[in-house]
């Protein structure tokens, strides 16, 4: 965690701990000290009956560790004295939010715990019969641990970051190790399963001695290996919900009650989980080296890496940018007039037009996502910009090279057609105009003046 995170939260305590009377803290910290045993108890007792928390609290874990820990944490809490206690007092709340992180821990779980916390040590205030100085130590209280659980969430929060690039780097070292030959293998897989089954129900095998789908080589794989790569796609949960009707369909098999229905059924979901693997992997094959493979740009893989990566640059130096969107107007009409294969002549000249865009006026990172071209552009520094600046690249694009070279698919006698474009510059922070309604921005304006193609195909025999 940086300095310049931490130097606010440093003072913040410094200063809780002037604000208050020294003999209140001190009382505080006696009367905590006193139930600091019985709190971690009631704590993880709480905790523990919550199905969600109660996954991360092993009995022995709990009582040989975390109980301990929890009375140290509220003693040293709650023992402060001067502001020089404040830098250790911070380094502990950093490695326990990094423990917590590490463990997967929800931070929701962590929030409940301190509320669940705070509301106890309440209740011990109440009974101690502080008079009028009772207000002010659950103040006290709530504010210790309120910076507390800041201190917590930051070194989480960047804790997680960084196991997430880390999970995200292997999940995709998972999907590229040469996709094709892991489709055929875990393909192969499923198919030796299958025959198995079918050979050994043949046989007169019972329900105990046949092979469970996730005890097979294909399922090993989908356990250990695929719901990692593959966990947001969406064929997965497909995958999962047949596999588990697989797995209790051969739990519970029968051969004496309707062996042709449970053998259809058992066939059914196995042809529906080749199918839905063959999409998956069909899927990971389109992304698997981030580069569309008509126009040579890189795909929609890297979007919202790009842009999120760009709206974290600007903030930290206060430098907008903008999003250039080209969409090629009645795009439809060149495919079902012209032929495909003019129309994918039309995005490769529009690719190659924009790919010099990007070596010449310093664009980045040209992209094509689902047909539409994208160039996300930094603004030179030195430009002040509004509403109205935004809005005026958007039309010099449209003075971008006036014509392309002539599109022959066929080299034979040709006809003219011509692609036009429309763009829109959304900017980061959204610039506004006099007048302008929040969140309006400017968008792509159909038939903008501009890029214009000769689009030729072959006339009609």
């Amino acid at each position: 965690m940086t300095a310049d995170v931490l130097a606010p939260l440093a003072a913040d305590w410094g200063a809780l701990i002037d604000r208050y009377d020294a003999t209140l803290c001190r009382t505080v910290g006696a009367l905590i000290d006193a139930h600091a045993e019985s709190l971690a108890e009631r704590f993880y007792q709480h905790m523990g009956d919550d199905s969600h928390a109660g996954q991360f609290l092993a009995h022995q874990r709990v009582e040989e560790h975390l109980k301990p820990s929890m009375r140290r944490w509220l003693q040293e809490m709650f023992a402060l004295r001067n502001r020089s206690d404040v830098p250790e007092l911070i380094e502990l709340q950093k490695r326990i939010g990094e423990i917590h992180a590490r463990v997967d821990i929800p931070i929701s779980l962590v929030m409940r715990g301190a509320r669940f916390l705070k509301a106890a040590i309440f209740l011990q205030l109440g009974s101690a019969r502080l008079g009028r100085a009772q207000l002010d130590a659950i103040t006290f209280v709530s504010e210790n641990i309120d910076i507390a659980l800041e201190v917590m969430s930051q070194a989480y929060s960047l804790a997680h970051q960084r196991n997430a690039r880390s999970e995200e780097a292997y999940r995709m070292f998972s999907v590229s190790q040469n996709i094709g030959t892991e489709r055929e293998r875990q393909r192969a897989g499923l198919l030796d399963w299958e025959n198995q089954l079918m050979y050994d129900i043949a046989l007169g095998a019972q329900a105990g001695q046949l092979q469970p789908l996730l005890q097979s080589d294909f399922g090993l794989w989908f356990k250990h290996k695929a719901t990692h790569a593959f966990q947001d796609a969406v064929e997965m949960s497909a995958i999962r919900e047949h596999v588990d009707r697989i797995e209790r369909c051969i739990a519970h098999f029968q051969p004496a009650e309707g062996k042709l229905r449970q053998l259809r059924e058992l066939r059914e979901s196995t042809r529906v989980v080749r199918y839905l693997l063959d999409t998956l992997f069909a899927r990971a094959g389109e992304l698997e080296v981030g580069r569309d493979s008509l126009t040579q740009m890189l795909n929609r893989k890297f979007l919202s890496v790009v842009l999120n990566r760009e709206i974290a640059l600007a903030r930290t130096t206060h430098s907008p940018f903008a999003v250039l969107m080209v969409d090629i107007d009645h795009f439809k009409s060149v495919n079902d007039n012209l032929g495909h294969e003019a129309g994918d002549l039309v995005l490769q000249q529009v690719a190659a037009i924009l790919s010099q865009l990007h070596t010449r006026r310093r664009l980045r990172l040209p992209l094509r996502r689902r047909g539409i071209p994208a160039d996300p552009r930094r603004h030179h520094r030195s430009h002040r910009h509004d509403t109205r600046r935004a809005g005026a690249p958007a039309s010099r694009r449209g003075s971008l090279p006036a014509r392309g070279e002539p599109l022959d698919p066929h080299h034979r006698q040709p006809r003219r057609g011509p692609a036009r474009r429309s763009s829109g510059l959304p900017a980061h922070p959204a610039p506004r105009r006099p007048g302008a309604l929040p969140g309006e921005e400017r968008r792509p304006r159909p038939g903008g003046a501009g890029l214009r193609l000769n689009v030729i195909a072959p006339r009609a025999s």
